[in-house]
């Protein structure tokens, strides 16, 4: 009911913040016939059924205001979608060894993560977590971040029509000067190339 170009342009940077489900939305944009599907779980008390049903009702009964009433219901039910999935995450990374929570955690809240946000978040100092990274996982902080961006904004090129400039701030780079530059020095060659 959503048309690709307007989920991407809209919905995606808010669902892309989580590495599974970037990963979900991109590869069902390369293989448009893809079966493949997400199950999440909600509680019986969740505003869920009846936020779909009243989606539906007003997709149904459509009249002249019916894209302006959809687009917020819509992002009403993202922002459930991601704070129930979120939830589910959090519970399968508590049980991995910590440098791999902490790797999972960067990956899962790229691209706006911070150090100070990590540090927050586990209740640690900042220079204590980018020297334990670099011990454990032989990477820092900053070069996880680049990893993820980069890898998004490869998948994102090859599977999406958006503009270099859409990516670029999609995956962290509100500058796209910034996100070339970041780009070139990643992969050795321009993102137009």
């Amino acid at each position: 009911m959503i048309r690709r170009s307007t989920f991407f342009r809209e919905f995606f940077s808010l669902v892309s913040r989580s590495t599974k489900l970037f990963d979900f939305f991109v590869s069902v944009e390369k293989n448009p016939k893809s079966d493949a599907a997400l199950y999440i779980p909600f509680a019986d008390d969740t505003m869920i059924r009846p936020l779909v049903e009243l989606m539906g009702m007003e997709y149904a009964n459509k009249d002249e205001n019916t894209q302006q009433i959809l687009k917020p219901l819509v992002l009403t039910f993202f922002l459930y979608l991601m704070r129930q999935y979120e939830k589910s995450e959090a519970k399968e990374q508590s049980e991995l060894p910590f440098s791999m929570q902490l790797e999972a955690y960067i990956r899962s809240n790229c691209p706006s993560i911070t150090l100070q946000e990590l540090a927050d978040h586990f209740s640690y100092h900042p220079n204590y977590l980018s020297s334990y990274l670099k011990k454990e996982l032989g990477k820092g902080f900053s070069q996880i971040v680049l990893e993820q961006r980069m890898a998004n904004a490869k998948s994102l090129m090859a599977a999406t029509s958006l503009s270099l400039e859409e990516i670029s701030d999609l995956v962290g780079y509100p500058s796209p000067s910034n996100f070339y530059k970041a780009f070139k020095a990643y992969f050795k060659t321009t993102p137009r190339e």
